[in-house]
C-alpha cells in the first residue's frame, strides 16, 4: 500500500466512517431509545422522523417556536381559562408567560415543550454514550485506517482529513505512540495552563519523518470543550470524553438537518469550515465515506470541486441515493447520467450545457475485511496521475 498515487488526496469522513467501530448511524442510534423512558415518545412512532437528525431538528423547531412571541401567544392561549370569550390584550398575555417558568407553566403545549427539552438531554447522554471510543476497537480501526492514510499520504508523509464526525476514532489512532503520526489540529498545548488549548493554526510541532494527519472537524469533537476561564471562553481539549465539569461544557454541533448557522458563526467552527473552503480546491481528489450530504454549506464546496474537474469518489451503502437528493437537490441546473461498471454503479456524469464533470459512486460498506479492494476501486476511479483540467492553488499546512 506504499506506492502512492501522483494525486493529491483529501479524505472527507461522515457518520459512516465510524460504523466499522461500533458507532451506529444516525438511524441506528434513534432506534436505540427507548420508548417508555422518552418523554415524547409520539415522535419515535412517526415516519416523518427516520433517524436522529430528524428528531433532534423537530426538537429544536419546537423549542425555537415556543421562545417566539408567537408561540408565547399559542401557550396563552392553549392555557386560558375554559369559556373565556376573548383573550387578553397582547402585551399582557407576552408578559405573563414570560413570567412563567421558562414562559410555558400552563397548558398541554407548555407541558409538550418542557417535555421536548428532556427528551434532547436523553439524546445527549445517547450521543456520549454510543459515540465514545472504545480501546478494544483499536485493531478494526488500524485494518481499516493504516490503508486508508498509506493510500491518501502525500508524497511529504501528509494525510488531510475533514470530517463531520464528532467522534475521536482518529485521535485515539493517531495517538498510539507505535504509530508514530502527529496529528494537526488546530489544538497546541498552553504550558502555563497545562492544557491543550485552541489556537487555530494547524501548523506542525516538528519535521520528523513520521506520518503527520491534518484533522479539521468541521462539526466539533465530543472532547472539545468551551470553558470560561479567568473571565474569557478558552476551547480545551480533554484527554478523553468524560463528562465536563461545572463551568465547562461540551462542545460539538448535534446532528440536525440544517447545523449552517451554528457551524459558521463562531470559533473554532468558522476557523475550520474556512480552512476547508480554502483547501479543497487544492487538491485533485477527494474521497467521501459514510457521509449524507445533508449540510448545504458543506455538500455545496463538494459539488463545485466534482465541478471544477476535481475526482470526487462517493463510498457508502447509500452513495447513489444520498449524492441525488441531497447534494444535487440544490442544482436543477445539472443533468445526471449514471453509468455502470461490472454491474455496481461507479460514476454517475453530471452535464450543465456543453459540460460534463464526473462524480464516482461506490455503493457499499467500509470493511475491515474488504480495504485491499476498496483502495483499489478508489484508485482506478481517480486514475494515477492528476487530472489536465486542474488548477492547483497554494494547499497550505494541509498539503
Amino acid at each position: 500500500m506504499e506506492a502512492r498515487c501522483a494525486v493529491k488526496i483529501a479524505l472527507f469522513l461522515g457518520a459512516g466512517a465510524s460504523v466499522p467501530y461500533g458507532m451506529p448511524t444516525t438511524k441506528k442510534l434513534r432506534d436505540k431509545i427507548d420508548h417508555k423512558s422518552f418523554p415524547i415518545d409520539d415522535i419515535l412512532d412517526s415516519s416523518q422522523f427516520p433517524d436522529i437528525e430528524h428528531v433532534i431538528s423537530t426538537l429544536d423547531q419546537l423549542n425555537n417556536f415556543a421562545q417566539s412571541k408567537a408561540g408565547k401567544l399559542y401557550a396563552e392561549f392553549e392555557s386560558r381559562p375554559k369559556g373565556a370569550d376573548r383573550m387578553p390584550k397582547f402585551e399582557r398575555k407576552v408578559e405573563r408567560a414570560a413570567r412563567a417558568s421558562n414562559g410555558y407553566s400552563a397548558g398541554k403545549f407548555g407541558s409538550y415543550v418542557a417535555k421536548s427539552r428532556g427528551a434532547k438531554e436523553i439524546i445527549e447522554q445517547l450521543i456520549t454514550r454510543y459515540y465514545k471510543w472504545d480501546p478494544s476497537r483499536d485493531e478494526s480501526a488500524e485494518k481499516i485506517l493504516r490503508p486508508l492514510f498509506d493510500f491518501a499520504k502525500s508524497r511529504e508523509g501528509h494525510v488531510t482529513i475533514f470530517t463531520t464526525n464528532y467522534d475521536t476514532v482518529i485521535e485515539a489512532y493517531c495517538g498510539n505512540p507505535d504509530r508514530s503520526i502527529e496529528r494537526i489540529d488546530g489544538f497546541k498545548f498552553h504550558t502555563a495552563m497545562r492544557a491543550v488549548v485552541w489556537d487555530g493554526r494547524f501548523v506542525p510541532r516538528d519535521d520528523n519523518s513520521g506520518t503527520k494527519v491534518f484533522l479539521y472537524k468541521l462539526h466539533g469533537s465530543m472532547n472539545w470543550l468551551a470553558d470560561m476561564a479567568a473571565g474569557r471562553q478558552l476551547i480545551l481539549q480533554k484527554p478523553d470524553t468524560s463528562a465536563s465539569d461545572d463551568r465547562a461544557r461540551d462542545m460539538y454541533i448535534r446532528p440536525s438537518l440544517d447545523t449552517k448557522g451554528e457551524a459558521t458563526q463562531k470559533e473554532p467552527y468558522t476557523t475550520i469550515l474556512r480552512e476547508f473552503n480554502r483547501l479543497l480546491p487544492s487538491f485533485d481528489a477527494c474521497v467521501v465515506i459514510g457521509y449524507s450530504f445533508r449540510d448545504p454549506h458543506i455538500s455545496e464546496r463538494l459539488v463545485e470541486f466534482a465541478r471544477a474537474g476535481g475526482a470526487l469518489v462517493v463510498l457508502s451503502p447509500t452513495a447513489a441515493a444520498d449524492f441525488k437528493s441531497n447534494a444535487l437537490a440544490g442544482h436543477p441546473e445539472l443533468r445526471e447520467k449514471a453509468g455502470r461498471d461490472g454491474g455496481m454503479q461507479r460514476r454517475t456524469t453530471l452535464e450543465s450545457g456543453d459540460k460534463q464533470w464526473a462524480v464516482h459512486i461506490m455503493n457499499e460498506h467500509l470493511a475491515k475485511s474488504s480495504m485491499d479492494d476498496t483502495i483499489e476501486k478508489i484508485r482506478s476511479a481517480i486514475g494515477d496521475g492528476p487530472p489536465g483540467n486542474r488548477a492547483h492553488a497554494d494547499a497550505g499546512a494541509g498539503s
